[in-house]
């Protein structure tokens, strides 16, 4: 289960007429508040933000009720590029490497890029869903879901050059 969070890609900024920070401070209440009405299942925090700047301060809001290697949602990731999802993931995980962290909207075009995937617990996405509309197929049959799902795992995933830059092989 997923605490309820209030998005913050700009369109839901403007919509609600609040700040990041606000959207931030309200994710967290609706986080503590269904915290206390459920404690038999595990409820996912949500980290929003628009930069990494933002992501980290959430997370920081947060305190201590992320116990150690709590899995953590990182919302408003649909449609940014994968550069700027790998580096907000990156700065979360400078502040908390412990963290098995979620990227809500992360398509295929974000999944074929290592550094975001190699900061990702787990994953989810609506584009298989999408796609199907598109082609005017089912977009509610779970049939569409398993495609998307193998094109994910038999797609080549660009790797990072820096680590082998970085070794003793590349120094001379």
């Amino acid at each position: 289960m997923v605490a309820p969070d209030y998005l913050c890609q700009p369109q839901h900024l403007r919509r609600s007429n609040k700040s990041v920070a606000e959207h931030q401070k309200a994710t967290i209440t609706n986080y503590d508040a269904l915290r206390q009405i459920i404690n038999k299942v595990y409820i996912m925090p949500t980290l929003q933000g628009l930069c990494k700047h933002d992501y980290t301060e959430h997370l920081k809001q947060y305190g201590d009720r992320l116990p150690h290697g709590a899995w953590v949602g990182v919302g408003s990731l649909v449609g940014r590029h994968p550069k700027t999802i790998a580096a907000i993931l990156s700065g979360i995980k400078v502040v908390r490497q412990d963290l098995k962290l979620h990227g809500f909207g992360c398509g295929k075009r974000s999944l074929r890029y290592g550094e975001v995937t190699q900061r990702l617990w787990s994953a989810d996405t609506m584009a298989w869903s999408l796609a199907a509309r598109r082609e005017r197929r089912n977009p509610d049959d779970p049939v569409e879901a398993q495609r998307y799902l193998k094109e994910v795992e038999e797609m080549s995933i660009q790797k990072s050059l820096l680590p082998l830059l970085t070794t003793d092989v590349y120094r001379n």
